[in-house]
């Protein structure tokens, strides 16, 4: 599998789509270099490189992944918006 750095971090606060794909994250969570990403997309990461970040390329103390309720209300906020037009 291929990953792409930019595929995968994702700024909560100014993104809710996957940049370079316009995938909108459907499960986004906070991993412990306090980056988020789409859960899919983290634990193939996680399972194909190990305890690296994809943001930072340096040892994540941890590989639990934290849901990001924040930005899950804020996608599902975005996109009931969008179907309203």
């Amino acid at each position: 599998m291929r990953y792409c750095r930019c595929c995968l971090a994702v700024e909560a606060a100014s993104a809710v789509t996957l940049p370079d794909v316009q995938v909108v994250m459907v499960d986004p969570v906070v991993a412990a270099d306090g980056e988020s990403y789409e859960r899919a997309a983290m634990e193939a990461w996680l399972r194909d490189r190990g305890a690296v970040s994809p943001a930072t390329s340096l040892p994540l103390e941890s590989t639990a992944l934290v849901p990001n309720h924040a930005l899950r209300n804020t996608i599902q906020g975005r996109v009931s918006q969008a179907l309203a037009l």
